[in-house]
């Protein structure tokens, strides 16, 4: 399967894919390696200040299109 390929099939999912970080990402500045760009890769992605950043421009941009907040 080529990069292209698991992209599509990510967003056929429903997956947001559009950017996509890589070891290379890491490894480009660093002497890491293939596993230590991964750790890197995982804390960073995973950490609570990326997800509540994201979710906070989710809101934001949800606001900006006036879509309707389901009532929960």
């Amino acid at each position: 399967m080529t990069k292209i390929e698991a992209i599509m099939l990510l967003r056929a999912e429903g997956y947001a894919a559009a950017t996509l970080w890589h070891i290379s990402d890491v490894q480009d500045n660093y002497q890491a390696t293939d596993e230590e760009a991964i750790a890197i890769l995982d804390e960073v992605l995973g950490s609570g200040y990326v997800i509540s950043e994201t979710f906070g421009m989710i809101y934001n941009e949800a606001e900006r299109m006036n879509l309707k907040k389901k009532d929960l």
